[in-house]
């Protein structure tokens, strides 16, 4: 099969383009407004914000990596955006299309943490789920696109496969 199509690119583009501005923009404006090691609640279900600098690569999968290792974690970042590109392109090939927005928030999520991780030597987290499991409390835009990628990702692949049959809308369209 070819190249992917621009009917395949261009939605992929925009959806990459809206999650990594969402993402800059939210932690620029949590390191604009937030104090760092405050709690800032957001109703009564645990919901709230807490800036929090994770030094330690995405997921804190790194926990308490030396200076010394700043050049592994964004090597290994920038391996996993490349390993993505490589997955997408290789599902194309193989006529297995999935949701071009899915692949567009993974590249934000990635591109995201990649280049914070680049330019600053850590992740700005300020979004708490109280209560959610203690690996990862404080997270980003970044990791909330990552997941939802993958989640879209994933059900493309699987629908696109015949495991799982398309939704249909009201005019009888493939949603």
């Amino acid at each position: 099969m070819a190249a992917p199509s621009s009917s395949f690119l261009r939605p992929l583009a925009y959806w990459c383009l809206a999650g990594l501005l969402a993402d800059l923009l939210t932690k620029l404006l949590a390191n604009a407004w937030l104090e760092p090691d405050a709690w800032v609640a957001l109703g009564t279900a645990g919901v709230g914000l807490f800036l929090a600098y994770n030094p330690a690569g995405a997921f804190s999968w790194l926990p308490a990596a030396p200076e010394l290792h700043a050049w592994w974690r964004v090597g290994s970042g920038t391996a996993c955006v490349l390993g993505l590109a490589l997955v997408c392109r290789y599902t194309w090939r193989r006529g297995v299309v999935a949701s071009p927005a899915g692949w567009g928030l993974l590249f934000a999520g990635g591109l995201g943490n990649l280049l914070e991780q680049a330019f600053t030597g850590r992740a700005t987290d300020f979004l708490v789920l109280d209560g959610y499991a203690e690996v990862m409390r404080v997270f980003n835009v970044a990791d909330v696109l990552l997941g939802l990628g993958a989640l879209w990702v994933g059900v493309g692949l699987i629908r696109a496969r015949g495991a799982l049959p398309a939704v249909r809308t009201r005019a009888g369209r493939s949603a």
